[in-house]
């Protein structure tokens, strides 16, 4: 039966989509940090320049005027202005504004002659302007120079940048590299999903064609009697059987993918639920002309008595639905410091070693051995994996040389 595949196309797709989102997601975070790392950046360096400005303030309450040159290598410079907002004159230096321009921070430039030619520098001063009670010089503006705070202020601010343009860059491969991981289980799923769904229709689509067909036979001739339809009526029930059984094991396995399967634990002698399983089997095997021969030990272990003899159920009617008349069928039961070992070897038909990793999967069946003449439908084995799964255990397929099968068995020791 083919396996369905999604197409590439439809795979870039949502990569794509997916790399946008987390695309978009970085860009939100980059840009809060960044709005917050400004503010925390302005506050923490304008900090120590706001209290000091302030302090002098505080100063020009207590002072009278005084016309004094300012030295321009000093950080403070304290301005004078009338009422009209011009300089009171003896204050001003060239580089200066003659009118009053409040601002938080000023950037004045100065022209200055460096290395024989003219050059515009720029200096950045933290300004306040406060009222005095002096009549010839109303308002006072101080000056307070903040180049180093200011350098320093956008030298973080530029790194920041920086850091995030490259983390940016960085993170449109990483989440290309990462949609890949992500979207590869999501895919598989989705084509198991599709898959399953596929071949339980056609699993069901066989069973009902055939008691539709059966059914149709008997209604054409309504004069037979219960006799001369009897075989149409057991191939009907046969069918009817086997797809209450196909039912009830899709029903099991639904439950699986969605994680609903409940263990009942509780600790019981594997040993003798073992010897419960295998007693109608016996039977079996003797009829059938098979050698049926268990060894093992009391070992107690804290299990789902019901699920692990379910799986018990399927491993044992497996051996014997592959072998043939003259072949054995061996159940060893081992137990270690942490797990037990269930094996179960039989000399029948065997399976090809390149098929032994597929077994397990839903509804395969191997083209000699695993056909619908056997009665199975190709989910015992995964039901079986299942349970043993959710006992966090593992099982194997291997050759059981020179012929046969072995299916093992580890459950751990739960404390």
């Amino acid at each position: 039966m083919k396996k369905i595949k999604i197409k590439d196309r439809e795979i870039r797709r949502q990569r794509l989509v997916f790399v946008a989102y987390n695309l978009l997601s970085y860009m939100l975070v980059f840009m809060i940090l960044g709005m917050i790392t400004v503010f925390a950046v302005d506050r923490y360096f304008y900090k120590g320049a706001r209290e000091e400005i302030q302090r002098e303030a505080r100063k020009l309450e207590f002072s009278s005027f005084l016309l004094t040159e300012n030295d321009t290598n000093y950080r403070k410079m304290v301005l004078y202005f009338d009422e009209n907002g011009r300089m009171v004159e003896g204050t001003a230096l060239t580089y200066i504004p003659t009118r009053i321009n409040i601002r938080v921070v000023d950037v004045i430039r100065q022209e200055v002659f460096v290395s024989g030619g003219l050059e515009k520098l720029e200096h950045h001063y933290l300004t306040l302007l406060v009222r005095t009670n002096m009549e010839d010089a109303p308002y006072a503006k101080i000056y307070l120079n903040i180049d180093g705070e200011y350098s320093a202020r956008n030298t973080v601010i530029t790194v920041y940048l920086i850091c995030v343009v490259s983390i940016f860059i960085l993170s449109i491969a990483a989440s290309y590299m990462m949609s890949s991981r992500t979207i590869k289980p999501i895919v598989s799923n989705l084509e198991k999903q599709l898959n399953f769904v596929s071949d339980a229709s056609h699993e069901l689509r066989t069973p009902l064609a055939i008691i539709q067909s059966k059914l149709e036979n008997i209604l054409t001739d309504s004069n037979k009697t219960v006799y001369e339809v009897s075989e149409d009526l057991a191939v009907s029930l046969k069918e009817l059987n086997r797809l209450t059984k196909l039912t009830s094991d899709l029903l099991v396995l639904a439950r699986d993918d969605q994680q609903r399967i409940d263990l009942n634990l509780e600790i019981i002698n594997i040993n003798q639920l073992i010897k419960e399983t295998i007693e109608p089997f016996e039977e079996i095997a003797e009829i059938q002309e098979k050698k049926f021969v268990y060894s093992g030990q009391d070992v107690n272990l804290k299990v789902d008595k019901n699920k692990i003899y379910q799986l018990l159920i399927i491993l044992l009617d497996n051996a014997l639905t592959y072998t043939n008349a003259g072949d054995g069928i061996h159940i060893d039961l081992s137990a270690y410091q942490n797990e037990i070992l269930i094996e179960v070897k039989d000399t029948g038909i065997g399976i090809n070693e390149n098929s032994l990793d597929k077994v397990f999967e839903r509804f395969y069946r191997e083209d000699k051995a695993r056909n619908r003449d056997t009665g199975g439908n190709g989910l015992g084995l995964s039901i079986a994996k299942t349970i043993v799964t959710h006992h966090k255990g593992r099982i194997m397929a291997e050759v059981n040389y020179p012929k046969g099968t072995v299916f093992k068995v580890y459950l751990p020791k739960m404390k």
